[in-house]
């Protein structure tokens, strides 16, 4: 399905080159048809088209950091950002993607969010992750909880209570 919407944007964009929504949604379509590359190409042609789209900069660095660029990553966040001081994908994000190389930091910046964004599941989601593999349980259930009341129907947020509940020995809470 992907690769046909692939083909329809393509289409799209020969009658109609300068739409920027065009390019966008192709470029979504080729990222959900793990063609990062492709994607990352036709999103970067968005920002030239439209630079104010901050979404945009968040699908680069997204793509950014799946490839392995995380300073280019966090640069294209940073332009979100600095288009949207409280978008906070891009701020949640930036801050998850201190995980591998200084998770203290991922922490203490997702805590940092919370003040502002306690309406906003994403943040409680990626400090669930966090608290789980610092063996802090105690607080992984309470973030945990807090992005299930945000999010209740949140597959993700299902799954990490599931893991959640095996860490702790809940296997009937688990199932």
């Amino acid at each position: 399905a992907q690769t046909e919407a692939c083909s329809l944007f393509m289409q799209a964009i020969k009658h109609k080159p300068d739409n920027p929504s065009f390019y966008y949604n192709l470029a979504f379509s080729c990222k959900l048809a793990n063609k990062p590359v492709e994607a990352l190409e036709y999103f970067k042609k968005v920002t030239l088209l439209a630079p104010q789209i901050k979404e945009t900069y968040n699908e680069i660095a997204l793509l950014l950091m799946l490839l392995g660029n995380s300073s280019e990553a966090r640069k294209n966040w940073q332009y979100a950002i600095d288009l949207d001081n409280k978008y906070i994908e891009a701020l949640a994000n930036m801050a998850w993607s201190y995980r591998n190389e200084n998770s203290g930091k991922a922490i203490a910046d997702l805590e940092a969010l919370v003040s502002d964004f306690s309406s906003d599941a994403i943040v409680f989601y990626y400090l669930v992750q966090l608290y789980m593999e610092r063996g802090w349980l105690d607080k992984a259930w309470n973030a945990a909880i807090k992005a299930k009341d945000l999010a209740p129907t949140s597959d993700e947020i299902r799954v990490l209570l599931g893991k959640l509940s095996l860490l702790d020995n809940k296997t009937e809470n688990a199932k």
